[in-house]
């Protein structure tokens, strides 16, 4: 997914509860053949399903979860992906 050099935390917030559609991401996987390892690329698709900040514990944490899917070739369907993650916000570079 292209991000700007001019991206801030609030950019990113903003992505809570928007669709990103194929034209714009890329997706990967690395497969292993016999002894070496072979990037393989297609496209997919995301949804920001959730993205907040959360400061129950005291420490300041970027919270997002969603969903994904796509298409690597005519063969690799990913489908039903989901991530959630929960990162430090000093871990980010806006």
């Amino acid at each position: 997914m292209p991000i700007p050099k001019s991206f801030t935390i609030m950019d990113f917030l903003a992505l809570n509860g928007q669709r990103i559609s194929s034209n714009t991401n890329k997706i990967a996987i690395e497969a292993f053949n016999d002894t070496t390892f072979e990037l393989l690329s297609g496209t997919g698709n995301i949804y920001f399903v959730k993205i907040n900040i959360e400061d129950a514990t005291g420490e300041r944490k970027i919270a997002f979860c969603g969903l994904f899917d796509g298409t690597i070739g005519d063969s690799i369907l990913i489908t039903k992906g989901r991530f959630d993650f929960n990162i430090p916000a000093t871990n980010f570079n806006f």
